[in-house]
């Protein structure tokens, strides 16, 4: 499967603040096996991937959950569990830690770990690339503007906190490309610029 997302970690910030707001990093593939999405070892792993990812995408059989609290004993971390909350809120991952139960493909596609769910993994393949190709003909700086006003929300920061990300698209080389490709009525040639 290819999961759409940053590549770890997501964005360079330092724990303190030192260095400031990090400029929003493009989308890049991230590979995972989508056999891996239904085998209970890696169970854990999954739904803190998903919480990282700006798409994710599950075969029928793919199971989510962290059984952590009737195996191992541990934890998440306090940055695992803000993304996780961010998702799908803060009483369904108490729900999936208390209980340690794992949830289906469906379950997870209502709830939002998941965007899309597909019958198989040959299915779940070809709809992560066609998805891919989708997203990767679109205009590179609308989509990291849309993912670091997103970020901004997340971090509480979201009234007037997007003139730098306005000013990034509109006075693009992209726009004036956009711009002429929609009247001229061709495809517009992104540089990301």
């Amino acid at each position: 499967m290819r999961a759409l997302g940053p590549e770890a970690p997501a964005v360079p910030w330092s724990r303190d603040g030192s260095n400031g707001i990090p400029w929003p990093t493009p989308l890049r593939p991230v590979r995972l096996r989508a056999s891996r999405l239904s085998n209970s070892l890696e169970s854990c792993r999954v739904p803190t991937i998903a919480a990282c990812c700006d798409l994710c995408l599950g075969a029928a059989s793919a199971r989510f959950g962290f059984p952590i609290a009737r195996t191992l004993g541990n934890c998440l971390s306090l940055s695992n569990l803000a993304r996780l909350s961010a998702l799908i809120g803060p009483a369904r991952v108490k729900d999936m830690i208390f209980t340690a139960r794992l949830i289906e493909a469906d379950e997870a596609l209502r709830i939002g770990l998941l965007q899309e769910r597909v019958d198989d993994a040959e299915e779940l393949r070809t709809r992560a690339d066609e998805l891919a190709r989708l997203i990767a003909s679109h205009a590179p700086l609308t989509l990291q503007a849309t993912k670091e006003a997103l970020r901004r929300i997340q971090g509480g920061s979201a009234q007037g906190a997007d003139h730098d990300l306005i000013l990034m698209c509109y006075m693009s080389q992209d726009f004036r490309e956009g711009m002429d490709a929609f009247l001229t009525k061709r495809a517009p040639d992104w540089q990301g610029r």
